[in-house]
């Protein structure tokens, strides 16, 4: 009895073949719909759903041989794959514990002085300091623009990715000693019908304690302008229209260059003692 194989489509005797199971896709099918968030917004998705099934077929022992090696090679591959996975693992968690234990808990002393010299400097804060701010910064964003958002919030394209910067600017406004002002502008929130925005924000970094001192949709720096005092209304000098009114009214029109000169004060007598005698009256005629 003749077979024929089905991998190279020829025919052999029942002696040299063999019977293998191979695993065939027999049906693919997709599904999506519109569905409502946790806050509230419309968002749409979809779901896939792949089945497969079991077939036998005889192959030649030659194609037996060749399809066994191809499996014990892609096992390899996949258990080498296995492998350099956890020697990584545990490689970036040895490295995140090294690191950690390596933290300084106080500023150097070098930095000390620098700061004493550079601390109100936001360029210089920036330069030396830039990537420890924008990476505590953006550790807290998610957190921040969650609790601001009223429906959901995403990153722009710019900000995605492993080696991505959230915070791509900084303020040249100096908030004190060590204090640098980082800002984004690549979030976006969601006005609740599908359209998202872009916004704008600040986060208050301190280099002497690595951490973050707030967040904030304003500027911090603009806190810090004095506010002009206000005046009396009396000490200001003469306008337009204070002179046109006078003109107006019949009344001379003040010289801002003239100086007004106080009253004389009169004299007044002290006591009694002080006063002139009184005039004697006139003799009698006789």
């Amino acid at each position: 009895m003749r077979l024929l194989c089905e991998y190279c489509r020829d025919v052999f005797p029942s002696t040299e073949t063999t019977v293998v199971t191979d695993q065939v896709l027999s049906g693919e099918s997709t599904s999506s719909r519109l569905y409502k968030g946790t806050r509230g917004g419309l968002g749409f998705g979809g779901t896939s759903r792949v089945s497969y099934r079991f077939k036998e077929r005889a192959i030649c022992l030659n194609c037996a041989e060749k399809r066994a090696r191809r499996f014990r090679k892609a096992e390899t591959v996949r258990r080498v794959k296995r492998i350099a996975g956890s020697i990584t693992l545990i490689a970036l968690v040895g490295y995140c514990v090294a690191r950690s234990e390596n933290i300084p808990t106080h500023i150097p002393e070098t930095d000390v002085e620098w700061l004493t010299v550079h601390g109100n400097d936001p360029k210089a804060l920036s330069d030396k300091f830039g990537n420890q701010a924008d990476a505590e910064c953006s550790s807290k964003a998610d957190d921040y623009l969650r609790s601001i958002a009223k429906h959901e919030f995403k990153w722009n394209g710019d900000a995605q990715g492993f080696l991505a910067y959230k915070f791509d600017k900084f303020s040249l406004r100096s908030l004190g000693d060590g204090l640098l002002t980082e800002i984004s502008s690549k979030a976006e929130l969601s006005n609740g019908f599908g359209a998202f925005d872009s916004i704008q924000f600040y986060c208050v970094y301190n280099v002497k304690t690595d951490k973050v001192v707030r967040y904030s949709l304003s500027d911090p720096g603009l806190d810090l302008i004095p506010t002009p005092a206000l005046q009396d209304k009396s000490d200001l000098p003469a306008t337009s229209v204070d002179n046109e009114a006078n003109e107006s009214s019949g009344a001379p029109t003040p010289d801002p260059t003239e100086s007004v000169q106080p009253p004389a004060p009169t004299s007044q007598p002290d006591s009694q003692d002080d006063l002139p005698p009184p005039e004697e009256p006139p003799p009698p005629n006789d």
